[in-house]
This record gives C-alpha cells, sequence and structure tokens, in this order.
C-alpha cells in the first residue's frame, strides 16, 4: 500500500533529526581535547578519583598514553592512599595494581585534636612542567588551608613503588594574591 505524503514526510524528518543528534554527539566525543580525570568533591566523606601520572610514548605506534594513578582520601584516617596499574605476570597470575602508598593529612595540615576538616580534592594538569602528569589539590574548607601533591613513582626493578610528595602549602584568604610566591613550586617539601 502506497505511503502518503504526510507519512513519508514525518519519516524523513525522524531520519533528519536522528542523524543530526548522531552527528552533534560524534563531533563532541572526537574534539582533541585532551582526557582528564574529574573533580571530586566529599566534604566529610571518602573521595576516591583517577588523576594521570605520567605519559608514556609507545614506540611502536608512535602515540603518547597516559599513565593513570588511582587516588583515595581516607577521611576517617586522614590519608591520602594511592596506587597504579603494575601490570605483570607472577605464576598463573596477573598483577594489575601496585602497593599502595600512603600520605598523613592530619601531619600535612597540622591538624589539632578535636577538629574536623573538611577536605576536597581534584586534580589539575600542569603540563610540561610536570611531565604529562597532574597534580592533585586537598582543600581543608574549615582552616582555609591547600596542600598541592604530586603523585608519582620510583621503579625498583619490576615493582613500582607510588609516593606522594607535597610541593606547595598555601592559605586561601583575602591576602592570597599578594602573597609571596615560593620561587621553585614543583621542588617537594619532604626530604628525600
Amino acid at each position: 500500500m502506497p505511503r502518503s505524503i504526510y507519512q513519508k514526510s514525518g519519516l524523513i524528518t525522524f531520519l533528519v533529526i536522528g542523524l543530526g543528534i548522531g552527528f552533534c554527539a560524534g563531533f563532541g566525543l572526537h574534539q582533541t581535547r585532551p582526557l582528564s580525570a574529574l573533580s571530586a568533591d566529599g566534604s566529610d566523606t571518602s573521595i576516591l578519583m583517577s588523576c594521570i601520572v605520567s605519559m608514556e610514548y609507545n614506540d611502536a605506534r608512535k602515540v603518547q598514553t597516559p599513565v593513570e594513578g588511582l587516588v583515595y582520601l581516607d577521611y576517617r584516617r586522614g590519608k591520602l592512599v594511592g596506587t597504579m596499574p603494575e601490570l605483570r605476570q607472577i605464576g598463573q597470575h596477573s598483577k594489575y595494581l601496585s602497593n599502595f602508598s600512603e600520605r598523613d593529612l592530619v601531619e600535612d595540615f597540622q591538624i589539632e585534636p578535636g577538629t574536623k576538616p573538611r577536605f576536597l580534592m581534584s586534580a589539575i594538569a600542569a603540563g610540561a612542567m610536570t611531565d604529562g602528569g597532574q597534580l592533585l589539590v586537598v582543600m581543608d574548607t574549615q582552616s582555609r588551608q591547600t596542600r598541592v601533591y604530586k603523585f608519582n613513582y620510583q621503579q625498583a626493578g619490576v615493582e613500582f613503588k607510588p609516593q606522594f610528595s607535597l610541593v606547595e602549602k598555601k592559605v586561601f584568604d583575602s591576602k592570597t594574591n599578594i602573597e609571596q610566591v615560593r620561587p621553585a613550586v614543583f621542588q617537594p617539601f619532604d626530604k628525600p
């Protein structure tokens, strides 16, 4: 049975709208914007997020790929806990994650007993200054303090040892804009 002109135009309209939505969705997914970890907050809860630790070059494919770490802000214990991929075969078992590393936020923020911090955490890209890795910014909204960490790793043989290095301490208030900036921001405060 032949379709009426109204049925054909409705079908064509539906097809054009579908193609338009598909084109817009496809264009949005293929922009050249690099991947990055999303912000996470949990003012009085724990936070789990990923961050880019470094960029590795795949010589066979001629591309750079990010190596991501997994960071957990354990609010109850006042710790930053991190791990990263460490793919290797041990006998018949595969190992996917490195050992866990911890950083004591209570000590870094000098939190007094009985004080209840309110932590927020986000990862930020700092470009070539951090070898393609991201910095972790942890804020305590109660004391208005900020700590900036570099999450990286040392390789000992086939094992990776992730670590957090404290690279900057800052207080955010009305004087923040005129506060003296540390001359070498990316030199860790930690002793080697």
